[in-house]
This record gives C-alpha cells, sequence and structure tokens, in this order.
C-alpha cells in the first residue's frame, strides 16, 4: 500500500518514493490551455509549491514522471525554458530582497548559458527573459512561497520593488485592520458579493473583504448564476479556525496562551456538563479588553455576543447562533459531550436574559434527551465591560 506524502513539495521525490499522488494533471491541464498568466491564492499547506513544482516538469518536459496520469498522452511534451522564482529558497533576510532577486536571475541565466550585463533587478528580469526566449523559444516563469501577492503584481506593474508588502503584510496586519474598521468577527465569513467585487482592487483604498479574498482567507464557496451574486467564506475549518483564532486575540487583547486556556475551560465546561467554567472562561475572556474597543459604532452587547461566538467557532463547539424557534430567537445553543447549553446574553440584568428564556421555553425543543440542559442567562455591565451577573438552571 502506498504511503501519503507529507512534507513532499516535488513531484519527482514523491512519485520516486512510491506515494500516493492524486491526478490533478487534467484541472493543470485545462489551466495552460485558459491563458498566460494567474495568480493562485490561498493559505499555507494548501499544496501550492507542489502545484507549482508539476508545471513545471510539465513544461520542462519530463515526461516519464506523470505515467499513468491523465496528462500522459494529453500534451507533445515541447520542453520550455522555466523561470522559476522560489522566495523560500533565496536569501532574502540575509542579503535583502534587491540581492537575493538578483543572484537567483543569474543562477537561472547560469543554468540556461546566457549572459546577462543588467545590474538591477527589473532590467535583469527583462533581459532574462528576453534572452531566454531568442535562444529557447517561449519563456515559463513560475513565482513560489512569498507573502505579499501585492508586491509580485506591483513588481511587474512597476518593473521595480517597493515595500509594497505593507499593502497585505500578514494576517496580524489583516486582522488588526478589520478591528480598525469596525468588523467585528463574525462578520467577516460568510459574505455575498456582487461579480463587480471581482473586478476593482486598489492599494490607496482597499476593500479588507477583498483582501482576504485575495490572500485566500476567504473562497467563493457558492454562486448564484441568475443574479451573479457569489457566496464568499472561509475554504475550510482549519483556516476558519486559526483566522478566528487571530481575531480574537486582537479583539480580546490576550496572547495565545490566555485564548487557549479560556478556550479550553469552554470545552472543558460542555464536555463535564459544568456551566460555572463556562462562565469563568467567558470572565477571563472580557477581562482587559481595552475601552477603545467598544467606542467603535456597534452596540457593546453584540461586541460581546460576537467575542462569544467566535470563541465557540474556534474550539469547534457545535453551536447555533440566534436560533429561530415558533417563540422567538436564542441567541445561543451549544452543545457538548454531556450537556446543551441554552444561552442569553443581555445588556444589563441576567434576571432579564433568564426570564426571556422561561417566557418564551426556548429549551422545550431540547429536553427529554440523554443531555443534561442548562439555561444561561448573562448580564453585561457597559462601565465595566464585563460579566456582571448570570444564572444558571437545569431543566
Amino acid at each position: 500500500m502506498k504511503s501519503l506524502s507529507l512534507n513532499r513539495q516535488e513531484l519527482s521525490r514523491i512519485i520516486e518514493d512510491g506515494c500516493v499522488y492524486v491526478d490533478k494533471t487534467e484541472i493543470i491541464h485545462n489551466i495552460m490551455k485558459s491563458g498566460t498568466a494567474f495568480f493562485l491564492s490561498r493559505p499555507r499547506r494548501f499544496g501550492k509549491s507542489l502545484l507549482i513544482n508539476t508545471f513545471k516538469e510539465i513544461y520542462s518536459g519530463n515526461k516519464e514522471l506523470f505515467v499513468n496520469t491523465w496528462i500522459y498522452n494529453a500534451i507533445s511534451w515541447d520542453k520550455y525554458p522555466v523561470l522559476k522564482l522560489d522566495f523560500s529558497n533565496i536569501s532574502v533576510k540575509q542579503k535583502g530582497l534587491e540581492i537575493a532577486v538578483i543572484e537567483a536571475f543569474h543562477e537561472i541565466a547560469q543554468k540556461y548559458e546566457v549572459h546577462l550585463t543588467d545590474t538591477v533587478s527589473s532590467g535583469l528580469l527583462r533581459e532574462l527573459i528576453i534572452k531566454l526566449s531568442e535562444k529557447y523559444g517561449q519563456v515559463v516563469m513560475l513565482i513560489d512561497e512569498y507573502d505579499k501577492p501585492i508586491s509580485i503584481q506591483s513588481f511587474f506593474r512597476l518593473g521595480e520593488f517597493h515595500h509594497f508588502w505593507f499593502a497585505t503584510g500578514t494576517v496580524t496586519f489583516l486582522v488588526k485592520a478589520l478591528m480598525n474598521a469596525g468588523t467585528l468577527p463574525d462578520q467577516v465569513s460568510p459574505r455575498e458579493v456582487t461579480l463587480s467585487f471581482f473586478d476593482k482592487f486598489e492599494l490607496r483604498n482597499m476593500d479588507l473583504i477583498s483582501l482576504l479574498f485575495q490572500t485566500g482567507y476567504l473562497t467563493v464557496k457558492a454562486i448564484d448564476k441568475e443574479y451573479q451574486i457569489y457566496t464568499l467564506a472561509f475554504p475550510n475549518g482549519e483556516v476558519e479556525s486559526a483566522f478566528l483564532n487571530n481575531l480574537l486575540e486582537v479583539w480580546s487583547n490576550k496572547v495565545q496562551s490566555e485564548v487557549g486556556e479560556i478556550t479550553i475551560g469552554i470545552v472543558r465546561s460542555l464536555q463535564y456538563g459544568d456551566p460555572e467554567l463556562f462562565i469563568n472562561a467567558f470572565r477571563k475572556l472580557f477581562a482587559g479588553i481595552p475601552y477603545d474597543h467598544f467606542i467603535q459604532k456597534h452596540a457593546i452587547e453584540a461586541i460581546f455576543a460576537s467575542n462569544i461566538y467566535t470563541a465557540l467557532k474556534i474550539i469547534g463547539v457545535r453551536q447555533h447562533v440566534e436560533v429561530h424557534t415558533s417563540s422567538g430567537r436564542i441567541d445561543a445553543v451549544m452543545e457538548g459531550k454531556e450537556a446543551i447549553f441554552i444561552a442569553e446574553f443581555k445588556m444589563g440584568s441576567a434576571e432579564e436574559a433568564m426570564a426571556q428564556i422561561r417566557s418564551k421555553r426556548y429549551y422545550e425543543p431540547y429536553i427529554g434527551g440523554s443531555k443534561k440542559v442548562f439555561l444561561l442567562a448573562l448580564g453585561f455591565d457597559d462601565k465595566s465591560r464585563s460579566i456582571s451577573d448570570y444564572l444558571v438552571e437545569m431543566v
């Protein structure tokens, strides 16, 4: 039985080591036929480097690597000069971007036995492509392992390197930008957009949702073809959890270890059917949130609820937010191994929240099973910016 490939980013290693390779070459061939320039955006560990390497092997004419794949008999296997720039293999941090790229261009030129005379990176790239095409024909350029999509686009547009990276930076940049814009964690995904969303992307007037899409943290999940409405969402649970974790850290002003302690407390509360652990975990979450986080245009109650929903999503708790029943809408229903928590959040007293749960009889659809059912009423105080009081009942 063939083994799965872990940490192999070269097709030749996967084939030579006898590992499983899922044949995507028909899709790759469709890409090859459909245009001349492509930007592939996905978070880390999505197989981008392996895909780039597969393109390199195809355009290098290495047919025998593709025995038993769709593409083996589908193309003529002509050889092209491949200009592959891998930012993980050049010494950017040690030498600086300009010098590292210049050295990489000279290495490629030496491989194909062409001589370069220019002294700056933009001129060298232009010269390298021209001389390769004159000697060998059409040139294939592949770029891998870079953090800033806009940097590469801007480099090709302007022909020179600048600090374009600030426009996208890292996930931390994105989540801080979302917070500064008053975007709550539960407002990121899913998002519906129209076709015009994909037509415009400007550095001077950045749309943060567009940035999330461009960097691969959001992807198209559904299309309403009749009205050309596109639903954007996180590509999978792993990306969603990682991004929301970072977002929760920024919103709550907590470091990762503190957020981890809080989420573990929530897991244990549902695992053991102990609502007190749940309350304590969220008290820790809200303690120390800076005042300026609450002077956004959003209501404070919405900020508290959003942080709770985000924390529950991160740990993968089976939850339903704003559940609609015949008698009203429940703020949250959380289901664990041993218990179900029915929660209502109110700006003011917990008694008011509990009275709503009782009067609306939110618990009725959940009683009668093997799990304990707890009613949780949480009151928030806008001055202390925390849970002021709470009530717990088991039904």
